[in-house]
């Protein structure tokens, strides 16, 4: 696997959140997604909306997981 996340524009996440509010039933749950990104993907995006070129290498899936856990455990 190569990990990856699902990015949404803050405006389409504030529009499903009116809709949600105006149209929603109590109790329910709503899922806001948008396009599902890899972590290089993601990083790369991230680069070229903060105008800079994106990361030559990316940390191989077990390394985030890595990371991940050892943050965790910190917090």
């Amino acid at each position: 696997s190569h990990g990856g996340m699902s990015i949404c524009h803050v405006e389409d996440v504030a529009a499903a959140h009116v809709t949600a509010l105006t149209k929603g039933k109590s109790g329910e749950r709503y899922i806001v997604a948008g396009e599902n990104l890899t972590i290089k993907e993601c990083f790369t995006e991230l680069a070229h909306a903060a105008g800079n070129e994106p990361p030559a290498y990316c940390l191989p899936t077990a390394g985030i997981y890595l990371l991940a856990y050892i943050g965790e455990a910190i917090s």
